[in-house]
């Protein structure tokens, strides 16, 4: 069962990195979420998904200690559904589920020809940590900075992540990475850690 302070909060106004909007959640979908979190079991990594973990824990180790993520195969196949179908689309668009299951999501899209390095692409998410204003609790002014506070968000649990390579559309031969959160960060007026 979700912890009491997590689940009253789903109960107001939420803001996600998946569109960075306003959502409010009913409770059938409150339910679902319960019912439908990832595993907390850690399964044996291969190098791609180690080094996507150490690379989080890394910079989630420069805010807090006590909050090390771990690997999710099943966020893993959720975000590899979500990069194929952007893939095949040829579009860059937040998954529409996110909310129903209580997921974050960073996405990240590049038009070369060349597998994506993941620990770059985290490094520059976190890098956006610049726009971060922690006594406002938001970005500056025409920035981004949504994926830094998911990454570092420190009620999220888990993670998993995939790359896709595009099929049509701005980004063709390239690739899309989509990492998947558990439970999703950015939550109006909390801090990330």
């Amino acid at each position: 069962m979700l912890k009491k302070t997590i689940f009253d909060t789903l109960l107001f106004g939420l803001l996600f990195c998946t569109g960075c909007q306003k959502q409010t959640l009913s409770m059938q979908t409150l339910q679902m979420i319960e019912t439908t979190q990832p595993s907390d079991a850690t399964p044996q990594l291969n190098a791609f998904q180690q080094a996507i973990l150490d690379k989080h824990n890394q910079l989630r180790s420069n805010h807090f200690t006590d909050a090390p993520l771990s690997y999710s195969l099943e966020l893993e196949d959720v975000a590899q559904n979500h990069a194929n179908e952007l893939a095949q689309m040829g579009t860059l668009d937040h998954d529409s589920n996110n909310k129903i299951y209580g997921y974050g999501e960073n996405l990240y899209a590049f038009s070369r020809n060349a597998k994506p390095n993941l620990p770059t692409i985290i490094q520059k998410w976190y890098n956006e940590g610049i726009y971060y204003n922690y006594e406002t609790q938001q970005c500056q002014k025409f920035k981004s900075c949504g994926h830094y506070t998911q990454i570092i968000w420190k009620t999220t649990k888990r993670i998993g992540c995939a790359n896709a390579q595009y099929q049509k559309g701005k980004f063709k031969n390239g690739y899309i990475t989509v990492c998947k959160y558990y439970p999703f960060g950015n939550i109006v007026e909390q801090d990330p850690y």
